[in-house]
């Protein structure tokens, strides 16, 4: 599996949503070719539009430090 890493936290919202969707689209770019991939960014934003969860890494370091102990590599997508 594929921790996909990404920029995501801006102060502004416009900047937030264009590296939600880059990341999106590389997740599914690597899924349509055959990789397990997980994205934190595409996980937690998609998340916080329907509950109110925070968004920063002091919240989600724990998750993601176990998804990465799972992963078998890790991709850096340098926005």
């Amino acid at each position: 599996m594929i921790y996909l890493a990404s920029p995501y936290t801006n102060h502004n919202p416009a900047t937030r949503m264009r590296n939600f969707k880059s990341a999106a689209r590389c997740a599914h770019w690597l899924s349509e070719r055959g990789e397990i991939v997980f994205s934190p960014i595409v996980y937690g934003h998609a998340l916080s539009t329907v509950v109110d969860v925070p968004t920063d890494w002091e919240y989600w370091a724990e998750t993601d430090k176990f998804f990465i102990s799972l992963c078998s590599e890790i991709l850096v997508l340098t926005l």
